[in-house]
């Protein structure tokens, strides 16, 4: 059998959770695409939710309890570790995908196309201090087309609104709490559908379940 690598555990954890929004959000919108939690809901909050699933393979406690038995990760301070420079690097990605939004807004400007890959090119070597070539597809371009405008942004708006909603599962990942009985919140905004048509909507929506949780 192939090994499979964190990396794409993580990619599958970040499609399942999708897969978790399109059948929870459909039960609410008889099964219609346009009603279900991923299209009727923000898409900020629908990729925030996924990728911090696939953020959560790259945590200690997730390492601990979950691949503590493989031998490549059976020294603690392996997992630690590589922990470590998970954050980092998702720290590093979260500033990417915000550079690559705004060098997406450059296409539509007016200009020659030359005009605008080197207006991007200068947004990476002022953002993130790499020596971008324009006329190279290299890392700083943007690789992903989502066929959206602006997509990318969606990997990084929702975080805040995911870490209100999925605190109980942070919770159980800290070793705060038992697994059993996390995501009902996620599971009822997603139900929800399209009530909650705003992040702020799912925000609020998500603290009345938890009273002890408002300021």
């Amino acid at each position: 059998k192939e090994p499979i690598t964190l990396k794409a555990l993580g990619v599958v954890i970040h499609e399942m959770g999708h897969l978790v929004q399109f059948i929870t959000g459909a039960e609410t919108g008889g099964g219609s695409q346009n009603m279900n939690s991923v299209y009727a809901q923000p898409f900020s909050f629908a990729e925030g939710f996924a990728i911090s699933f696939e953020d959560s393979v790259f945590s200690k406690q997730f390492m601990d309890r979950y691949l503590a038995d493989i031998p490549q990760f059976s020294d603690p301070k392996v997992r630690e570790t590589i922990a470590k420079i998970k954050r980092s690097q998702k720290l590093w990605q979260t500033m990417q995908v915000m550079v690559r939004a705004r060098q997406e807004m450059e296409l539509y400007f007016p200009g020659s196309l030359e005009q605008r890959f080197e207006a991007m090119a200068q947004i990476a070597r002022k953002n993130l201090y790499v020596n971008a070539e324009p006329d190279k597809l290299d890392f700083w371009s943007v690789t992903h087309v989502a066929g959206i405008n602006l997509y990318y942004s969606n990997y990084s708006l929702g975080r805040g609104t995911v870490e209100v909603v999925n605190a109980d599962v942070f919770d159980a990942l800290a070793g705060n709490r038992p697994f059993e009985g996390t995501l009902n919140t996620a599971l009822k905004v997603f139900r929800a559908g399209a009530k909650l048509r705003t992040l702020k909507d799912i925000e609020d929506f998500s603290l009345s379940l938890m009273p002890d949780a408002r300021p």
